[in-house]
């Protein structure tokens, strides 16, 4: 007899995630299976010819048996889904239900990005009405226009995740921020009733759709301000003490995000042509090249001469920085300004 409580080996596979293997066993139902290492059971499924593996956040074999038909009733809605658009008979909310999946598979979107999404998807059913019923040739430009306006005007109520004041807008659902995001999330489900053969034509690909967003003016400090800033966190800084003023003067001088500083190595910096290569974080293609104005020049130039230093006192007088090293010493700059 099989004990529910101790699932069976049936002979352990290997699941490659990168270069780490990680050890499942199979138990006495089918696709149930748990992870070695943390104990926990996943369902595994087949979903457009792909594995989909839905973590079950449990190690009681009774609690996974129970979420796993909840799971097992996604996929199938899901490839309920798949069918239905094929066939030209899905529903905007099926077409939603595939936007989200689609998301597992989004290599070029970070995890806000992809938050930001759903939270889109979620304010969407809640604003729209009768959304996950509706066709996709009942989404018209004139129809869309007609609910942002009623709900930028109204409110919905739906508080936005994207908000991060408390300006009315963000409390009652009815920021620009939002609604942009709400009708970006509805041309994307139509993209894809298109791409099944579904629809002819993307009606919000027009111009006019979406709501125009007012840029905020930066209220920024002086440049004499800001240096007497800069100043004041060298004046009684050594050592590690000097990392946080160098990451602060290097993102100002260039514009880059922290987490762009952070991948910034001397390989990057072209003196010759002067500029320096950020390599972005935030899309694919968001690599740029910086041109290296006379503050970050000599900022560069400082920050080379005190990693010299700093290389001579710990190899030796011929040692120096490699140019695969990198320019700032980011995670001990931010611990020290966080203490």
């Amino acid at each position: 007899m099989i004990n529910p409580k101790q699932p069976v080996v049936t002979g352990g596979f290997r699941k490659r995630q990168g270069k780490k293997a990680t050890t499942w066993t199979k138990s006495d139902k089918p696709n149930l299976l748990k992870n070695v290492k943390s104990g926990k059971f996943y369902g595994r499924f087949i979903l457009a010819g792909k594995p989909k593996w839905t973590n079950l956040e449990t190690t009681s074999h009774r609690v996974a048996c129970h979420r796993l038909n909840d799971a097992r009733q996604e996929i199938d809605r899901l490839r309920q889904a798949r069918q239905d658009v094929v066939g030209g008979e899905a529903t905007m909310g099926q077409l939603a239900n595939l936007l989200l999946e689609s998301l597992d598979e989004r290599d070029d979107l970070k995890t806000k990005s992809k938050e930001a999404i759903q939270q889109a998807i979620a304010a969407l059913r809640k604003t729209y009405p009768r959304f996950d019923s509706l066709a996709p040739t009942a989404i018209k430009k004139a129809t869309v226009i007609a609910w942002r306006n009623s709900i930028r005007r109204d409110g919905t109520g739906y508080r936005s995740a994207f908000g991060k004041g408390g300006r009315i807008e963000h409390l009652d659902g009815s920021s620009t921020s939002l609604i942009n995001k709400m009708i970006s999330a509805l041309k994307d489900m139509l993209a894809i009733a298109i791409e099944r053969g579904q629809l002819v034509s993307n009606s919000l690909m027009q111009k006019g759709v979406r709501l125009p967003q007012k840029s905020k003016k930066p209220n920024l400090p002086e440049a004499e301000q800001i240096e007497k800033v800069f100043e004041e966190m060298e004046g009684n800084a050594w050592g590690n003490n000097l990392f946080p003023a160098e990451l602060c003067r290097f993102i100002a001088y260039s514009g880059a995000r922290k987490s762009e500083a952070n991948r910034s190595r001397w390989r990057d910096v072209n003196w010759e042509k002067g500029f320096i290569r950020l390599h972005g974080t935030k899309t694919s293609n968001s690599d740029r090249e910086v041109p290296l104005i006379p503050a970050l020049r000599q900022h560069l130039q400082t920050l080379w001469e005190r990693r010299q230093r700093m290389a001579v006192l710990q190899g030796g007088p011929n040692a120096k920085p490699s140019q695969n090293d990198t320019i700032l010493k980011c995670k001990t700059a931010l611990i020290t300004l966080a203490t």
